[in-house]
């Protein structure tokens, strides 16, 4: 192993997602392994932007949204020209969603049996990922029997 300029050893392939779900900090690497979606690839630096990674799973920005997870944080949306670095804080893994054309529909087909907070409901529109409000049919919340 080599040495990394602070004196740390510098490691051959570290995955990404293995010491995030650890909670412990990202050593440096030589090599990073990332998943985005199911599968996992490996970049040889720890600065990436967000038209890299989806390039590595062979998606366009044009096509794709990207989305970085982070343990006990919601996904946060990755702009093309957006760099990640990798050490800055614990990313599980990378999701795409396609970009649609029914993306402005999204909210008169969204199904509701009960509106949420409307903070809440911003929120989640926010995020740009589809959601729904649905009973769960037990009624258990409503005090029924």
């Amino acid at each position: 192993m080599n040495q990394h300029p602070a004196g740390e050893e510098l490691l051959e392939v570290v995955d990404v997602e293995v010491f995030a779900l650890e909670e412990k900090p990202l050593p440096h690497a030589k090599h990073y392994v990332i998943r985005v979606d199911k599968q996992k690839v490996t970049v040889d630096r720890d600065e990436i932007t967000g038209a890299e990674i989806l390039a590595l799973v062979g998606k366009t920005p044009a096509q794709f949204k990207l989305y970085e997870h982070r343990r006990h944080h919601q996904p946060k949306p990755i702009q093309p020209d957006e760099v990640v670095h990798l050490h800055a804080h614990h990313i599980e893994r990378f999701t795409t969603m396609p970009k649609g054309t029914t993306e402005g529909l999204e909210a008169l087909c969204r199904r509701q049996d009960f509106r949420l907070a409307e903070s809440d409901e911003a929120y989640l529109d926010r995020l740009g990922l589809p959601w729904e409000a649905l009973r769960d049919g037990s009624d258990a919340l409503a005090g029924h029997s």
